[in-house]
């Protein structure tokens, strides 16, 4: 009812309680924040309103369906700060929609609770959609689609099946603590954007009984899957997973300054673009450093030491170009 009543530009504090509902701010610029502990201040989808009766035509590509959302932020710039937002069953807890939208989210809590926790859209930019998801509590995705361009900062993801997935933004992704569950990616970029991961804590931890399909598709911390890009991924801690960069595709991607350790392979490029690792630390992988196929490739002032294998090299059509580098010899040759 405030949403309803607020006037363009308005500020709304939210008072402590459940509100159950499914909010939306269309056409109108507002500020929403909390008063008091975001932990009891919680925005709560009721799935059975329904998709709002709205001009969705004007935000969705042609076939796509609405769906409803805790909430939904459409022509509007709104701010976000002090809540908890929460969508049950298979909801986005936010939608942000349309090439006039701008969401700014900082201090929230949020959390998708579908059949697999953390396994659902908790933060949804859709169509064109801009903004930013800072210093935020996040179990869910977080999708950033076609032609976004958004900021995803400092936030803490922890047990969520896919924590960023990038199809078609423009994109920086800085300084997240984000640990993905057995079945996804804690990272997944597959647009042809320009993306830059930067400074992020990533690790997929294996879990009991594991998934049905044992291929690079579970347990990656950053898989890059689109192209061209480019796609910069930098000063990154990657570990404990199946693979910490997984390159598919046709990118264009920068590995800079990254430390990539205790993985079952460390980095892994089979592809039709172009990589280049400069100054990472890859130590301690059952593979450290796995290349195939066509990709092109350039090695500097790596250090691959203290893998089961340290370098493998798959049909290649062309071997790397490779300049001082630390790479030791196998530690399973020892």
């Amino acid at each position: 009812e405030a949403v309803d009543a607020a006037a363009d530009g308005d500020a709304i504090r939210v008072l402590p309680g459940t509100y159950v509902d499914s909010v939306e701010v269309v056409g109108k610029d507002l500020s929403i924040a909390g008063d008091g502990d975001r932990s009891g201040i919680v925005l709560e989808l009721d799935p059975s309103l329904g998709v709002a009766d709205l001009d969705w035509d004007a935000w969705l590509e042609e076939g796509d369906e609405p769906y409803p959302a805790a909430l939904l932020v459409a022509d509007s710039h709104t701010t976000l700060s002090g809540v908890t937002v929460v969508a049950p069953h298979e909801e986005d807890a936010i939608l942000i929609l349309g090439p006039e939208a701008i969401a700014d989210i900082t201090g929230v809590s949020i959390r998708s609770l579908g059949e697999i926790p953390g396994g659902n859209n908790a933060v949804n930019w859709e169509g064109g959609a801009g903004g930013s998801l800072r210093d935020s509590h996040v179990e869910g995705w977080v999708s950033l689609g076609d032609d976004s361009k958004v900021i995803v900062e400092g936030n803490m993801m922890p047990a969520t099946c896919l924590g960023v997935w990038e199809d078609g933004a423009d994109a920086v992704i800085r300084g997240n603590v984000i640990h993905g569950c057995e079945y996804e990616k804690g990272l997944e970029v597959g647009g042809d954007n320009t993306v830059l991961i930067e400074g992020n804590d990533i690790w997929v931890e294996e879990v009991e009984p594991g998934p049905p399909d044992d291929s690079f598709g579970g347990r990656v911390a950053i898989m890059v899957s689109g192209g061209p890009g480019p796609v910069t991924i930098r000063d990154n801690d990657l570990h404990d997973s199946k693979v910490g960069i997984l390159i598919l595709g046709e990118s264009h991607v920068t590995i800079d300054e990254n430390r990539v350790t205790s993985n079952e392979t460390g980095v892994s490029a089979d592809h039709r673009g172009a990589v280049e690792l400069n100054d990472n630390v890859i130590e301690l992988n059952g593979v450290g450093l796995l290349l195939g196929g066509l990709a092109e490739s350039t090695l500097q002032g790596n250090r691959i030491c203290d893998n089961e294998v340290n370098v493998q090299l798959n049909n290649l059509a062309n071997p790397p170009d490779s300049a001082s580098n630390e790479i030791c010899a196998d530690a399973s040759a020892e």
